[in-house]
């Protein structure tokens, strides 16, 4: 919000719905935050975002097609959990504990999803979770850090399937913004 304000969007209007009660501890004086679902609201939206969220929702497809029909654009932050790194570690079991991912996905899973959600993926990159500072707490993080960085260079799909430490940011047109 406060972004785009400073480029000149004065006139838009900035929700943050969640159906957690965590949201009504957060402030922003450009953003209303609503303990809510989105998609039971009557709200429309031009541009919604979804930053780790439909891996925990048990029906993506009827979740995704839901939010589609209440927003022209959806950009998307989806964590690449299906890695030889998580599967070798038997991280499926642990991260399925609260909040709980309940598909785990990497690039080509997750871009198949949302098509099969009728989104058309306009543009998609990498983000490494191991930059930033929370990204290399542990003693294994400290060690696989420079393998990762390299991997990244050459190949950011090898890394999200090896090492990990790699989500995809997508954006998608929905059927309403065609």
């Amino acid at each position: 919000a406060d972004s785009l304000r400073e480029i000149g969007f004065d006139s838009m209007t900035f929700k943050a719905y969640d159906v957690s009660p965590h949201i009504l501890n957060v402030t922003n004086d450009d953003v209303e935050y609503i303990n809510g679902d989105f998609c039971e609201s009557e709200d429309f939206a031009d541009i919604v975002t979804l930053f780790d969220v439909f891996e925990h929702i048990p029906d993506t497809i009827k979740f995704l097609q839901s939010i589609s029909k209440r927003c022209k654009v959806i950009g998307f932050h989806i964590p690449l959990d299906n890695s030889i790194n998580v599967a070798i570690r038997n991280m499926f079991h642990t991260k399925l504990q609260n909040p709980g991912h309940l598909v785990f996905m990497d690039s080509v899973f997750a871009l198949n999803l949302l098509a099969l959600s009728g989104l058309r993926v306009v543009d998609y990159e990498y983000s490494f979770g191991f930059l930033a500072p929370s990204g290399h707490r542990s003693i294994i993080s400290k060690i696989l850090y420079p393998f990762r960085y390299l991997l990244a260079k050459i190949s950011p799909w090898l890394l999200s399937k090896t090492l990990g430490g790699a989500s995809l940011i997508v954006l998608a047109i929905t059927p309403k913004g065609l």
